[in-house]
């Protein structure tokens, strides 16, 4: 059976790196709350404001924006990170009506 993969495009490849950036603080929350026997609101609080943080810069893909420079498909991943910005937005508002006051002021 002849091999079936390809060599991702340019525009692909862009959006994995961009998807890595995004989930890159994911991963270390995964991976640090994995060694942990029992979790504790000093180590989760932490985790849960850097994911957040992390979510909402405006920066998140300037670099590889600015790597890729003029290319179409930059401009149609700045659109996309706009859309999400929006969702997560959302998506804050939504958790702060449905968690306990004193754990998301510890998040600020």
């Amino acid at each position: 059976m002849k091999n079936k993969l390809r060599r991702p495009k340019p525009n692909e490849w862009f959006s994995i790196k961009c998807l890595q950036r995004l989930l890159g603080p994911f991963t270390v929350a995964s991976d640090t709350l994995g060694r942990q026997n029992y979790h504790t609101m000093p180590l989760d609080l932490p985790l849960i404001s850097g994911i957040r943080s992390h979510l909402e810069s405006k920066n998140l893909f300037a670099a590889l924006e600015a790597e890729a420079g003029e290319e179409c498909f930059v401009h149609e991943m700045h659109e996309w990170r706009l859309q999400t910005h929006a969702v997560i937005r959302l998506l804050k508002d939504q958790s702060n009506l449905q968690k306990p006051a004193e754990i998301w002021q510890g998040l600020q």
